[in-house]
């Protein structure tokens, strides 16, 4: 799966992804209700140094604005602004795609979220394995943005504006790539899906009017009870997070 970002000083991020061919042993990914507000750990079992129990991609901080059989299988694919509870954890402006899969078969969902406010699914948004995806999110104002999806596949796009209408304002001072093993209405996340390796492509963020690559991020994985799950690596703009466990 690919996905290519990007982020400017009213915070913008793209990225456009393949969705990931079908595979009976892999690939599903779906989204999170508390996103990235997770933190890191310090668990020395892991390949980076950070890791998160839900989360594994890139986390750019800046220093100012930047623009089974019956078993369902899931994870979260997505780019966003804010939401590292170390810099700013009080509001994530996000879109990407659910995939899951169950019995074999896969779904695919894109949505659009402006935590701690619940996602939204886009309607008459159609994915199919294989596709490309644009996804972006931009922050024109600290309570206000815009979500966009686009199959570069098909031609078609989707998006959501906020103006002003939002529970918590950003602070515009991170961006993410992000593979995440999200929570369903129970609080528990959801069984995780081996997605072979997910990868964003040219990801880049603006900030004050200038491009940043995500060379200089934080590196996440994610791990669970002392196992590495994901694993993500950085090659020029290109953000790849891969399963391990």
């Amino acid at each position: 799966m690919k996905f290519s970002a990007a982020l400017s000083t009213s915070l913008f991020a793209t990225a456009a992804l393949a969705s990931p061919r079908h595979n009976p042993f892999h690939r599903a990914h779906s989204k999170s209700e508390a996103g990235a507000a997770n933190t890191a750990g310090d668990d020395k079992s892991t390949i980076n140094g950070i890791t998160s129990s839900t989360w594994a991609g890139a986390v750019l901080v800046t220093e100012g604005p930047v623009s089974a059989s019956g078993t369902e299988y899931c994870a979260s694919i997505w780019v966003g602004i804010d939401g590292d509870s170390s810099s700013c954890g009080q509001a994530i402006l996000q879109t990407g795609i659910d995939v899951c899969i169950k019995d074999g078969q896969p779904s695919y969902s894109a949505w659009y979220e402006w935590w701690p406010a619940l996602d939204e699914y886009f309607d008459n948004f159609d994915i199919s394995a294989g596709q490309t995806l644009q996804a972006s999110v931009r922050a024109t104002a600290n309570n206000a943005g815009v979500a966009t999806l686009e199959n570069l596949s098909t031609g078609k796009s989707v998006s959501f504006p906020w103006h002003g209408n939002v529970q918590a304002n950003l602070c515009q001072l991170d961006a993410e790539w992000i593979v995440e093993d999200f929570s369903s209405s129970d609080g528990k996340t959801v069984p995780f899906v081996d997605f072979d390796t997910v990868t964003f492509t040219n990801a880049w963020a603006t900030v004050d009017g200038k491009f940043v690559s995500p060379a200089t991020a934080q590196l996440w994985d994610i791990s669970q009870d002392g196992t590495t799950l994901a694993h993500t690596s950085i090659d020029g703009s290109d953000v790849s997070i891969s399963y391990v466990a």
